[in-house]
């Protein structure tokens, strides 16, 4: 009876170290502790960082969604900006990305996101590497 009782216990506790190995591979993409956005310093993947930081601060506030079709890009999906007639990212070249330099008010007009603060530096560095990854639909 004793036998049975360790294995069920044995078999419960490799059931838990795996779950938990399993489940801490995968890196938030969220800081748990403010719910602020947390690029990588490597692979950072458009469906973790990118989309969610467009969805925040680009395409919810009225500006690069879908209903401005005038502006030839929304930054809901993305083909909505690589496929675009007006290209804004250069796969590979984050200094030749409007994107980059329009984030980073180092192309003419206005800094985006136009009438909110600049982006965090983290947020900044995470769409260059992106872009210097390859702009990758991951």
């Amino acid at each position: 009876m004793k036998c049975c009782i360790y294995k069920k216990i044995s078999f419960s506790l490799v059931l838990f170290a795996l779950g938990t190995i399993m489940f801490s591979c995968e890196e938030p993409p969220f800081d748990s502790g403010n719910n602020q956005l947390i690029f990588p310093d490597s692979n950072v993947s458009y469906k973790k960082h990118v989309q969610p930081l467009f969805h925040k601060y680009c395409n919810t506030a009225g500006c690069h969604d879908q209903q401005y079709s005038d502006r030839q890009f929304d930054l809901i999906s993305w083909g909505g900006f690589m496929i675009a007639p007006r290209r804004i990212v250069n796969a590979g070249f984050p200094d030749n990305s409007p994107l980059i330099l329009r984030s980073e008010g180092a192309l003419f007009g206005p800094q985006m996101p136009l009438n909110r603060p600049p982006l965090k530096k983290n947020y900044l560095n995470g769409l260059r590497i992106w872009v210097r990854e390859g702009a990758k639909d991951n």
